[in-house]
Order: structure tokens, then C-alpha cells, then sequence
């Protein structure tokens, strides 16, 4: 198994200077807190999931600061997450979050669009931005898919920066109690909402349904729809922990 914070993604290519300096350094402070707390972390990706460029990552799960540390300590490339203000109260977890090139955004309708140059700005420098899920509503009729939000800022990214892809990116967190305390960060093949937003004949809302379809099928197989070796792979380090149990 790999170490905490030290992927075993193939090696990217040379990053722009936003990859060192602060980020970089604060990341590194990351990865060591994850490595003194024996919390291991494992990056995979299909085959065809580019690793540099404009990208939206559509991540499985709601939003928390914790996982949020996880994706930025498990990336090689920069990563900006997209994080309800509410997960970054006070002053010194604020004070990481911008360090870590987090984008704050407030729920409220009025207020949301602030956050939006941000996004498409880092976008724009071909960088990548987490969007997590909307937690799930219960029996809530009407309620937007637990990935509308990354899909509509796909396609309002491609109207501005054209060519961003989206990515969904499954992650699994170990239960608590549980023997191993790896994470799993399954990065799924991209979508292109270009296409989408084509084969819509350019209705956006229309669109915007596909799109949603789409991560959501991409969610649905398994856990990580993980290809074939990447799954004995994972079988073959569950074996060890059973053995060590």
C-alpha cells in the first residue's frame, strides 16, 4: 500500500509555479500530518483520466474540511476545492483553507455568485476545482441531484473557458473501528460537457439534465468503478489487512 499522502498515480508532468511555493509547502504540511497519524491514502485513475488541464472534479460524496485535506494531500496537481463557508469557521482553519487555495461560497442564492470568479479564473489557468455533492434529502420531491452543482458549473465554465472536462471522483473513507485506515480516491474516466451541451442542440437545461445523468451512472456501478486490475489490486491489499487482523 502506498503511504499516506504519496499517491500511487502515475507521475505528472512538470506544474506550473502555482504547484510549488505556498501551496506546495502546505500541502507538504498536510501530507505529514496524514503520515504522523498513519492514515494512508491511495490515487487511482483510469486509463483515460488526464492528469494537467482545465478541469471540474465532480466528488462523490458531501462535503467536509477533513476530506477536503485528503483530495489536496492526495493530488500532485494543485487542487482547488470548493467549500460551503460554513466548513471553514474561525480564524486559523480559514486561514489553512486559503493557503490550500480553497474557494469559500455561502449557500445562499443572493450570495453564491461571489464565488464564482474565483472558480473560473483557476479554470482558466487550466487548473482543477473539487465540487463536492449535495447531501442527500430524504423523501424530498423536486430536490436537485447530489451533482448539480458540479454540472452546472461545467457548463458555465465551458461557456466562458471552453474545454474544461469533468471528472468524477469516487472516495471512499474507512469506517470508524475499521482495521485499515487507507483511503480510497477512485478518478473515473472524464466527461465532456461540450458534448453534452451538442447533443442538446444547445439547450442548457437540457444539458444540464445529461450531464447529471451521466455522473450519476458513472457513480452507480461500484464503489469506484474501478477497471479489473486496479480491483485485484485492492482485493490483494484487503487480504493483507485480513491476515494482519
Amino acid at each position: 500500500m502506498s503511504e499516506a499522502a504519496t499517491p500511487s498515480s502515475p507521475s505528472a508532468p512538470p506544474q506550473p509555479a502555482a504547484a510549488t511555493g505556498r501551496y506546495g509547502f502546505w500541502r507538504a504540511v498536510v501530507r505529514l500530518g496524514f503520515r504522523f497519524a498513519s492514515r494512508k491514502i491511495r490515487l487511482l485513475a483510469a486509463r483515460d483520466a488526464p492528469i494537467s488541464g482545465a478541469a471540474i472534479l465532480s466528488v462523490s460524496q458531501p462535503a467536509g474540511f477533513f476530506d477536503a485535506l485528503v483530495l489536496v494531500a492526495a493530488f500532485e496537481r494543485p487542487l482547488r476545492c470548493l467549500l460551503d463557508a460554513d466548513l471553514l469557521p474561525g480564524f486559523w482553519r480559514a486561514w489553512l483553507g486559503r493557503r490550500l487555495g480553497m474557494i469559500p461560497y455561502h449557500r445562499a442564492p443572493a450570495r453564491w455568485p461571489a464565488a464564482l470568479p474565483e472558480v473560473f479564473e483557476a479554470l482558466r489557468n487550466h487548473e482543477a476545482v473539487a465540487v463536492f455533492a449535495e447531501p442527500a434529502v430524504a423523501e424530498a420531491r423536486g430536490a436537485p441531484s447530489p451533482v448539480h452543482r458540479a454540472s452546472r458549473l461545467a457548463l458555465e465554465a465551458e461557456a466562458r473557458h471552453p474545454g474544461a472536462l469533468l471528472l468524477p471522483v469516487h472516495v471512499f473513507l474507512p469506517m470508524a473501528g475499521a482495521a485499515t485506515k487507507e483511503t480510497l480516491i477512485y478518478v473515473a474516466a472524464p466527461v465532456d460537457p461540450r458534448a453534452h451541451l451538442q447533443s442538446a442542440g444547445g439547450d442548457v437545461r437540457v444539458a444540464l439534465q445529461s450531464l447529471e445523468q451521466a455522473l450519476e451512472t458513472a457513480f452507480a456501478p461500484n464503489a469506484f468503478g474501478m477497471e479489473r486490475p486496479d480491483i485485484e489490486l485492492f482485493l490483494k491489499d484487503l487480504e493483507e489487512v485480513l491476515r494482519s487482523d
